[in-house]
């Protein structure tokens, strides 16, 4: 479900269910359903006043799906609380239609609470929370059977909820087989870039409305004639930038880091796992041969931990002659440096985003306890320019313990830096945070706080302090509009 502000929207493949899939299709028959996917460029109202909508196909396609298929277990991703209804809408359904069938959910969400998420929706059977392979594996191998020696799972029994010991995490990454691609829509994570083309065109005839602007844009980016047109186009008009079509790829998992807001540690903790050098060239060398990709997007949490390791990486990539440009949303600025800079250019990475935060130093060190140095960051964006990037600066605005000043200093070092590309972030409070503990301690949150209607590029203030209101922070942060 999506906010209004929020469409079009681009989609990615769903790299944690392609793992899932991968890890257990040895023994097991499985498929994938991406509803979001199959559905790319479908939009529809959900709810009357045309504030937020669903993306990608209904449940009767997913029935059609079960039916077919005739599933005995049935996995749905959960990740984040703004999915509650249109996830608990899908476990109501799938358990009406489908009473024999056992329901499991996993993801972010389910995992901060996982009895809670039992015991708020009847109709699920289990919840796998944490690192979810090796349990989902054990589940099936077991047959859904002796479920209290599964670590990482929780189940009703007998009228109970049990919740077993975490599951540790896996040591070896590599363990893990590649991504179930081939059980996904592959060839329809890029054709998004179709409709956001046609939808930002008929926009600009505003006597059209909305609606009819969504269905001429879902009727001409369905034309498949047009489609080899149009990738033809797009590369023609960003030669020597980011190309389509494109792809994703997780080369680590988790971040050592402590950022008070972020809510990847509700799984990953803090600890970094990295895939060896060798499994992330043979995977970006498989989806070059078997998609044809143009462009790979590294979609770690923290990708440059390890400064060897990403020299290998891309001393690999130049090694193997691939001709494709990169981008990478995970870089932590001060693991960079000119030789890694170097490198990184030689392999084609085109596009790199350096979450900042803050641009002010003692909210860097003191509130949000990120290890970077402000004053390295102006040059650190002229070096990585000079070897053909863009840089996008990403800023977050109203988190507890900011002032109004400590924010206007964030617009201030955003608009000085040299950034070729600054993007800011709303504090959105998610729960089993360290910020949002702070904001509900303190009673910051404010009244119209709703975990269902967050997202984390939320345009809408919840937190209310001594220092600031959220009005505050919106024309504050708003600022770098202009």
């Amino acid at each position: 479900m999506l906010p209004k502000f929020y469409l079009p929207r681009f989609i990615n493949e769903p790299l944690g269910l392609e793992y899932l899939a991968s890890a257990v299709r040895k023994d097991h028959e499985v498929q994938i359903f991406d509803s979001i996917a199959e559905g790319w460029n479908r939009y529809r109202p959900a709810d009357d006043k045309g504030r937020f909508f669903y993306q990608g196909v209904d449940l009767k396609a997913l029935q059609k799906k079960i039916n077919y298929f005739k599933p005995e277990v049935i996995g749905l991703t959960w990740l984040f609380s703004v999915q509650n209804r249109p996830i608990i809408e899908t476990i109501n359904f799938v358990k009406t239609n489908n009473r024999n069938v056992f329901l499991i959910v996993g993801g972010s969400h389910p995992s901060a609470n996982p009895v809670q998420t039992i015991r708020d929706n009847l109709g699920l059977d289990a919840v796998v929370f944490g690192e979810g392979e090796a349990t989902l594996k054990e589940l099936l191998d077991k047959g859904l059977k002796e479920l209290e020696t599964i670590d990482g799972l929780a189940f009703k029994k007998e009228g109970k909820i049990i919740q077993n010991k975490a599951r540790a995490f896996v040591k070896n990454i590599d363990d893990i087989p590649p991504p179930a691609r081939d059980l996904t829509p592959y060839n329809k994570y890029s054709k998004q870039m179709f409709y956001v083309f046609w939808f930002n065109r008929f926009k600009k005839f505003g006597f059209l409305g909305q609606k009819n602007q969504r269905r001429l844009a879902f009727f001409s980016s369905s034309l498949p004639f047009l489609e080899k047109i149009y990738y033809r186009l797009y590369n023609w008009r960003h030669e020597g930038d980011l190309q389509l079509p494109e792809g994703d790829v997780m080369t680590s998992r988790g971040c050592p880091n402590n950022c008070i807001f972020c809510a990847v540690h509700i799984i990953w903790k803090h600890v970094w796992r990295a895939h060896s050098v060798e499994r992330v060239l043979e995977e970006i060398s498989r989806l070059i041969s078997q998609y044809k990709l143009k462009r790979i997007n590294i979609q770690d949490d923290n990708f440059n931990i390890s400064k060897e390791r990403l020299i290998k990486i891309c001393q690999g990539i130049v090694e193997k002659g691939h001709k494709i440009t990169f981008s990478a949303s995970g870089t932590y600025a001060p693991a960079l440096d000119e030789e890694v800079l170097q490198w990184m250019q030689k392999a084609g990475f085109k596009n790199i985003r350096l979450s900042i935060e803050s641009g002010n130093q003692e909210v860097l060190d003191k509130i949000i306890k990120k290890r970077i140095d402000l004053s390295k960051i102006p040059a650190l964006v002229k070096m990585a320019q000079k070897y053909g990037m863009k840089v996008e600066g990403a800023f977050i605005f109203g988190l507890p313990g900011e002032t109004k000043k400590t924010m206007r200093d964030s617009v201030d070092f955003a608009k000085s830096a040299g950034f070729d590309v600054v993007k800011y972030f709303i504090y959105q409070p998610f729960p089993n945070t360290e910020a949002y503990d702070v904001c509900k301690e303190k009673g910051y949150i404010t009244e119209e706080y709703d975990p269902e209607r967050i997202f984390i590029t939320g345009n809408d203030a919840y937190v209310k302090t001594e220092e600031f209101s959220p009005e505050d922070v919106l024309n504050i942060a708003r600022q770098l509009d202009k």
